[in-house]
């Protein structure tokens, strides 16, 4: 599909790296690292295209911004402790109750 879009070569060359780079990020191997991975794809991706669609000049896709990456896998990780601090206080709670 890239190719058949009427996109400038190097847009779509930089496209293609940029999915090599996430798939092969050794970030896939981390705790939670393919979430963090896939969000930060996803996020990335539909700005650039938003960029590429307002005419203006695009930043490197292919090049994955190591600073962003770990800000969403921060922020992944928060979700999952809040969420897994939520089900154990609804445990808790009936245990300390029983007396």
């Amino acid at each position: 599909h890239i190719m058949k879009s009427e996109w400038l070569d190097e847009h779509a060359q930089a496209l293609l790296r940029f999915f090599i780079e996430i798939e092969s990020s050794p970030f896939v191997t981390c705790e939670n690292g393919k979430k963090a991975l896939l969000t930060y794809a996803v996020h990335v991706r539909r700005n650039w295209m938003d960029m590429m669609k307002g005419g203006g000049e695009v930043f490197n896709i292919a090049l994955i911004n190591d600073e962003l990456l770990e800000s969403v896998s921060r922020e992944i990780q928060s979700k999952m402790t809040v969420e897994l601090q939520r089900q154990v206080s609804r445990i808790a709670l009936p245990l300390l109750h029983r007396c």
